[in-house]
Protein backbone atom coordinates (compact mmCIF):
# COMPACT_ATOMS: atom_id res chain seq x y z
CA UNK A 1 0.00 0.00 0.00
CA UNK A 2 2.79 2.45 0.86
CA UNK A 3 4.35 1.86 -2.54
CA UNK A 4 1.01 2.52 -4.25
CA UNK A 5 0.63 5.78 -2.36
CA UNK A 6 4.20 6.83 -3.15
CA UNK A 7 3.62 6.07 -6.84
CA UNK A 8 0.34 7.95 -6.85
CA UNK A 9 2.01 11.03 -5.36
CA UNK A 10 4.48 11.10 -8.23
CA UNK A 11 3.89 11.63 -11.92
CA UNK A 12 3.21 7.91 -12.39
CA UNK A 13 0.48 7.41 -14.97
CA UNK A 14 0.08 3.66 -14.53
CA UNK A 15 -3.26 2.32 -13.39
CA UNK A 16 -3.55 1.67 -9.65
CA UNK A 17 -4.99 -1.79 -8.89
CA UNK A 18 -7.39 -3.02 -6.21
CA UNK A 19 -8.87 0.27 -5.04
CA UNK A 20 -12.59 -0.08 -4.21
CA UNK A 21 -13.50 3.45 -3.16
CA UNK A 22 -12.04 6.85 -4.01
CA UNK A 23 -13.16 9.95 -2.11
CA UNK A 24 -12.42 13.24 -3.83
CA UNK A 25 -12.50 16.61 -2.13
CA UNK A 26 -12.51 19.49 -4.61
CA UNK A 27 -13.86 22.97 -4.96
CA UNK A 28 -12.34 25.21 -2.32
CA UNK A 29 -9.60 26.58 -4.55
CA UNK A 30 -11.91 26.51 -7.57
CA UNK A 31 -14.29 28.83 -5.74
CA UNK A 32 -11.49 31.10 -4.58
CA UNK A 33 -9.69 31.44 -7.89
CA UNK A 34 -12.57 31.25 -10.33
CA UNK A 35 -13.04 34.60 -12.02
CA UNK A 36 -14.76 35.71 -15.14
CA UNK A 37 -12.35 37.53 -17.40
CA UNK A 38 -13.88 40.91 -18.13
CA UNK A 39 -11.03 42.38 -20.15
CA UNK A 40 -7.68 44.06 -19.73
CA UNK A 41 -7.47 46.66 -17.02
CA UNK A 42 -10.90 45.84 -15.66
CA UNK A 43 -11.46 44.11 -12.39
CA UNK A 44 -12.28 40.39 -12.58
CA UNK A 45 -15.63 39.36 -11.15
CA UNK A 46 -16.87 36.00 -9.89
CA UNK A 47 -17.90 33.90 -12.86
CA UNK A 48 -20.50 31.26 -13.55
CA UNK A 49 -19.60 28.16 -11.56
CA UNK A 50 -21.34 26.09 -14.23
CA UNK A 51 -18.23 26.22 -16.38
CA UNK A 52 -16.60 23.92 -13.79
CA UNK A 53 -18.91 21.07 -14.91
CA UNK A 54 -16.52 19.94 -17.67
CA UNK A 55 -13.39 19.83 -15.44
CA UNK A 56 -15.35 17.88 -12.82
CA UNK A 57 -16.56 15.44 -15.49
CA UNK A 58 -13.00 15.05 -16.75
CA UNK A 59 -11.83 14.33 -13.20
CA UNK A 60 -14.36 11.50 -12.94
CA UNK A 61 -13.20 10.09 -16.28
CA UNK A 62 -9.57 10.24 -15.15
CA UNK A 63 -10.37 8.55 -11.83
CA UNK A 64 -12.21 5.76 -13.64
CA UNK A 65 -9.29 5.34 -16.02
CA UNK A 66 -6.65 5.14 -13.28
CA UNK A 67 -8.67 3.18 -10.71
CA UNK A 68 -10.88 1.14 -13.05
CA UNK A 69 -14.51 1.45 -14.05
CA UNK A 70 -15.69 -0.57 -11.05
CA UNK A 71 -14.31 1.85 -8.46
CA UNK A 72 -16.86 3.72 -6.34
CA UNK A 73 -16.16 7.44 -6.77
CA UNK A 74 -17.44 9.71 -4.02
CA UNK A 75 -17.19 13.48 -3.98
CA UNK A 76 -17.20 15.33 -0.70
CA UNK A 77 -19.10 18.61 -0.63
CA UNK A 78 -17.20 21.78 0.10
CA UNK A 79 -17.36 22.64 3.78
CA UNK A 80 -18.34 26.12 4.95
CA UNK A 81 -15.68 28.63 5.83
CA UNK A 82 -15.43 32.29 6.61
CA UNK A 83 -16.64 34.53 3.80
CA UNK A 84 -13.68 36.30 2.23
CA UNK A 85 -12.33 36.82 -1.26
CA UNK A 86 -14.88 34.99 -3.40
CA UNK A 87 -15.84 32.62 -0.59
CA UNK A 88 -19.50 33.46 -0.22
CA UNK A 89 -22.42 31.36 0.90
CA UNK A 90 -23.92 31.57 -2.58
CA UNK A 91 -20.71 30.27 -4.18
CA UNK A 92 -20.40 27.40 -1.72
CA UNK A 93 -24.02 26.35 -2.08
CA UNK A 94 -23.85 26.81 -5.85
CA UNK A 95 -20.72 24.71 -6.16
CA UNK A 96 -22.17 21.97 -3.95
CA UNK A 97 -25.32 21.92 -6.09
CA UNK A 98 -23.22 21.70 -9.26
CA UNK A 99 -21.15 18.91 -7.71
CA UNK A 100 -24.30 17.03 -6.63
CA UNK A 101 -25.67 17.32 -10.20
CA UNK A 102 -22.40 16.08 -11.75
CA UNK A 103 -22.35 13.15 -9.33
CA UNK A 104 -25.94 12.27 -10.25
CA UNK A 105 -25.22 12.52 -13.99
CA UNK A 106 -22.02 10.44 -13.80
CA UNK A 107 -23.19 7.86 -11.25
CA UNK A 108 -20.86 8.99 -8.45
CA UNK A 109 -21.60 9.28 -4.77
CA UNK A 110 -22.08 12.70 -3.20
CA UNK A 111 -21.22 13.03 0.50
CA UNK A 112 -22.79 16.24 1.77
CA UNK A 113 -20.90 17.23 4.91
CA UNK A 114 -21.65 20.97 4.74
CA UNK A 115 -24.16 21.11 7.61
CA UNK A 116 -21.85 19.29 10.03
CA UNK A 117 -19.54 22.32 10.02
CA UNK A 118 -22.13 25.03 10.65
CA UNK A 119 -22.59 26.68 14.04
CA UNK A 120 -25.70 26.02 16.14
CA UNK A 121 -27.62 28.79 14.35
CA UNK A 122 -26.87 27.20 10.96
CA UNK A 123 -25.98 30.63 9.60
CA UNK A 124 -22.17 30.60 9.85
CA UNK A 125 -19.29 28.16 9.98
CA UNK A 126 -18.48 26.68 13.39
CA UNK A 127 -15.28 28.46 14.39
CA UNK A 128 -14.63 25.81 17.07
CA UNK A 129 -13.88 23.26 14.33
CA UNK A 130 -11.35 25.38 12.43
CA UNK A 131 -7.69 26.20 13.09
CA UNK A 132 -8.06 29.25 10.84
CA UNK A 133 -10.77 30.41 8.41
CA UNK A 134 -9.84 27.63 5.95
CA UNK A 135 -8.48 24.57 7.76
CA UNK A 136 -10.03 22.15 10.22
CA UNK A 137 -8.45 21.78 13.65
CA UNK A 138 -8.14 18.82 16.02
CA UNK A 139 -11.87 19.07 16.75
CA UNK A 140 -12.96 19.43 13.12
CA UNK A 141 -10.94 16.60 11.63
CA UNK A 142 -12.72 13.91 13.69
CA UNK A 143 -16.07 15.32 12.52
CA UNK A 144 -14.96 14.88 8.91
CA UNK A 145 -13.55 11.42 9.67
CA UNK A 146 -16.90 10.33 11.10
CA UNK A 147 -18.71 11.63 8.01
CA UNK A 148 -16.40 9.54 5.81
CA UNK A 149 -16.73 6.47 8.02
CA UNK A 150 -20.52 6.65 8.20
CA UNK A 151 -20.93 7.25 4.48
CA UNK A 152 -18.63 4.42 3.40
CA UNK A 153 -20.07 2.06 6.01
CA UNK A 154 -23.56 2.74 4.64
CA UNK A 155 -22.30 1.81 1.16
CA UNK A 156 -21.10 -1.54 2.43
CA UNK A 157 -24.36 -2.51 4.16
Amino acid sequence: MATQLENFATTNTEKIPRIRTVVISVGTNDIKHFRKDVGRGRRAIPGDLGCLRLPLSNLVKSARYYFGNRVEIIFQSVIPMRCMYTYTAANFLGFNKLLRDVCHDLNCGFMDVFDYFLDSSGADYNRNLYADPLHLNRFGIPVLEKCYYDYIKALRT
